[in-house]
């Protein structure tokens, strides 16, 4: 038993004193404990690139239309896209004119054109051709007269009104026929009773030679007698426009109806009314 104490305290005096060795090498000259300190290397960590994806490219396949059917109409049927609208156009019926017609009476007329005495013109023709009119005025006058009569070898055109309770009135008067060819427009004084119309004026005309210039009128008067009337008033508007764009010596009229051409036709307006 004292052997194995003695044992045990040599270790331990051996550890003890490689323990001390171990210690002063460590030492430098002055005592001081140097420890040493490895450093690490650096440690680089590297981060894998992005994957970059590639667009993938689809194709998508072409729809190739289903052919259309074209129903076609039936011969001479007009398509409905081209067919026009059933609203395009409305006929108006006709307006129905105002006053009675004359079925006897005369009219007077005097134009005087004081340039050219040459183409003045009076005459009386009578109103019972059936195309001339008259209106009443609230009095029960004369209010104004319109159409249509014949000269016996042409055609005469006259329009005159009262301008109500003012004693003034307008005039206007066409003829054409073998004594006289003119067109002329005035304005004066206005007398009137139950069956007789009186204008008297001046006014401004044309006629054959004056058609450039016109040719002023100082003397226009008109006289209606009206002798009786009868139903409703009555005028052929198509012989009106046939009159009123009739063909005039000297004067190009390039209208529909005219007769056109330059220098005109003859003096006579046509076929005289019945």
């Amino acid at each position: 038993m004292r052997n194995t104490g003695v044992a045990v305290a040599g270790v331990l005096a051996l550890t003890a004193s490689l323990t001390m060795v171990g210690v002063a090498g460590a030492q430098d000259g002055e005592g001081t404990t140097v420890v040493e300190t490895t450093a690490a290397p650096p440690t680089t960590i590297e981060s894998p690139a992005p994957e970059v994806t590639e667009p993938v490219e689809t194709t998508v396949p072409e729809s190739t239309p289903s052919p259309t059917s074209v129903v076609e109409p039936p011969a001479g049927e007009i398509p409905t896209d081209n067919a026009p609208p059933s609203d395009a156009g409305t006929v108006l019926e006709p307006v129905a004119l105002p006053g009675n017609v004359v079925t006897s009476g005369t009219l007077e007329f005097n134009v005087s054109f004081s340039d050219s005495p040459s183409s003045s013109c009076s005459g009386t023709v009578a109103l019972s051709s059936g195309q001339m009119n008259i209106g009443y005025d609230e009095e029960g006058r004369v209010g104004g007269l319109y159409g249509l009569t014949s000269t016996g070898s042409g055609t005469l055109g006259a329009l005159l009104v009262g301008l109500g309770p003012i004693p003034a009135g307008v005039a206007v008067i066409s003829v054409s026929d073998a004594n006289c060819e003119f067109d002329a427009l005035g304005i004066g004084s206005w007398a009137a009773t139950a069956a007789t119309a009186q204008f008297g004026g001046i006014g401004f005309g044309l006629h054959p030679g004056a058609y450039d210039t016109g040719s002023y009128i100082d003397t226009m008067s008109a006289k209606a007698t009206i002798g009786a009337t009868g139903g409703a008033a009555n005028l052929d508007l198509g012989q009106l426009e046939q009159f009123l764009l009739r063909s005039r010596p000297g004067l190009t009229l390039d209208l529909p109806g005219s007769g056109g051409g330059e220098g005109g036709g003859e003096s006579g307006g046509g076929t005289p009314l019945e």
